[in-house]
């Protein structure tokens, strides 16, 4: 299975000014450790659909099962392993 975390860690770290990539891991909270709002986050999945070359359906997109960096990656290997909808 494709690891996806190394790059969101890395896409985070270039849109958080003071969040180090190499602290985020698989547990770090998208809200309580990385302050990210509803807007931050929507913002952060148009760069991973960018980066990876895909595109999330709006059922992928519930907010109550992206709680975590590790959920974003399991999201993101689950669309890129199904072959995503591309750009």
């Amino acid at each position: 299975m494709h690891n996806s975390i190394h790059e969101i860690a890395k896409l985070l770290e270039g849109k958080l000014k003071n969040v180090s990539g190499a602290k985020i891991s698989e547990n770090t909270s998208l809200g309580d450790d990385l302050g990210l709002d509803s807007l931050r986050l929507i913002d952060l999945l148009l760069s991973i659909e960018q980066h990876f070359n895909i595109v999330f359906s709006e059922s992928d997109l519930e907010p109550s099962t992206l709680k975590s960096v590790g959920d974003l990656a399991a999201l993101v290997d689950r669309v890129v392993s199904k072959g995503g909808e591309q750009f």
